[in-house]
């Protein structure tokens, strides 16, 4: 096998000097704020290594992250680590960046670098609204600032449902019932932009999801109805399966992908769609309670309840097939949120859990004092914003204190992150 030796700044000895072979990141790889750079490498010692240090350096070899350290065993060769790009200070954002590998064989560090690109965010987060259920039927939308300081506030008719955002157009979506209504509204003056009511005569509006220009809603209806995100213009439907009820939504480029319940107790379905005409794809019968799920790819994610037992069903959307089931032992599923590809993010009553879909690791992340209602995840400084029955915290990545940002008498019901 040939491995090549990368740049080092240590002495040259024959009885210390490792071979560093770097898979991964490849050489000028792209990376912007905040991402997470995976690095896979292998070395190889006669000595042996006391530690391997890992981060992402600027031209002065100033970490831009916290370093990560390795403490091998002996027999160890292959190395892989992640490291989070993110909540970087702009004065330290000099390039050029290098992945940098220190390695301390028998006392004597030798340093490898692999150039990396790293740019910053084309957003920036500018606070966050807050949806709580108000009296005499109504819903309160609180806008608040970075200082979380509320800067608009207003109430409009009906009992929340779900609710989206879209920051580049400067929008919120907010479905309610009594009256079954899905409306846009102007994030900055609290107006009204469009409204579409539920269709007679079964109106109610279960779940929202936002493609690349279009908000896709399940209707009780039976069928999924797309309206364009600006003016809300009806630009997509299926047809009216009578006897089921669509659910939980998940997009990818070409499908449409959600689960369905029929009007009389019985089985449930999963049905795929074509996301260009809305003609159905395939469907597949199962006895799950689907609490969420996601598409990545071809592939659906599925959090799902069967009697007491939680599980992660990957299903192929082009085979029509269940790929494989992993259980959740102990792990009651409420909410899933997906903030990175394959990681997703469970909350258990008062409880925060990762799940990673790779690996099939699962570790707790946080216990809050009372139940969650939401989680939402600001990129911009890594950190989960939650949202309680009445208060809403910040919560830094790999922290157990956090920073309560408000509270409220009326319930939240839901929480969206503002991004421009």
């Amino acid at each position: 096998m040939l491995v090549v030796l990368l740049s080092s700044c240590s002495k040259e000895s024959s009885n210390t000097q490792a071979v560093v072979n770097i898979i991964s990141p490849q050489l000028f790889e792209l990376y912007t704020i905040p991402d997470t750079v995976e690095v896979d490498f292998e070395v190889i010692s006669k000595s042996p290594i006391n530690y391997i240090r890992i981060s992402i350096d600027n031209i002065n070899l100033v970490p831009l992250t916290n370093q990560a350290y390795i403490y091998p065993n002996d027999d160890e060769s292959v190395f892989n680590t992640e490291i989070f790009l993110s909540n970087v200070d702009d004065k330290a954002l000099l390039p050029p960046y290098n992945m940098h590998i220190a390695i301390d064989v028998g006392g004597d560090v030798q340093h490898n670098f692999r150039e990396i690109t790293i740019k910053k965010p084309d957003k920036s987060y500018e606070g966050f609204i807050a949806f709580s259920q108000g009296s005499n039927n109504s819903v309160q939308m609180d806008v608040y600032d970075l200082n979380s300081e509320i800067i608009k506030s207003q109430l409009y008719p009906g009992y929340f449902i779900v609710s989206d955002i879209s920051g580049e157009n400067n929008l919120a979506y907010l479905a309610t019932s009594s009256p079954n209504i899905t409306s846009a509204i102007n994030i900055d003056s609290g107006n009204y932009v469009w409204g579409n009511m539920g269709q007679l005569p079964y109106p109610l509006v279960f779940d929202l999801i936002k493609g690349s220009n279009t908000l896709y809603q399940s209707s009780e209806m039976g069928r999924i109805i797309g309206f364009n995100l600006k003016n809300g213009l009806q630009v997509f439907n299926t047809k009216v399966l009578s006897d089921t009820i669509p659910h939980n939504m998940a997009v990818n480029e070409n499908f449409i992908f959600a689960d369905f319940t029929l009007r009389n107790p019985g089985n449930k379905l999963w049905i795929s769609f074509y996301r260009t005409t809305g003609q159905k794809y395939s469907q597949f019968v199962h006895e799950y309670d689907t609490k969420a799920l996601f598409a990545q790819n071809d592939t659906a994610i599925l959090f799902c309840v069967q009697g007491n037992q939680s599980n992660v069903i990957n299903f192929s959307i082009i085979d029509n097939n269940i790929i494989k089931s992993t259980s959740l032992d102990n792990i009651a599923i409420d909410q899933v949120y997906s903030f990175r590809d394959n990681v997703f993010t469970i909350v258990d009553g008062n409880k925060i859990i990762s799940y990673n879909n790779t690996s099939g690791n699962i570790s707790n992340v946080f216990e809050a004092n009372d139940t969650i209602i939401d989680v939402k995840y600001e990129e911009i400084s890594s950190s989960y914003v939650i949202a309680l029955p009445h208060e809403i915290i910040m919560l830094k990545t790999n922290s157990s204190t956090f920073k309560r940002l408000t509270t409220k008498n009326t319930r939240i019901e839901s929480i969206e992150l503002i991004y421009k």
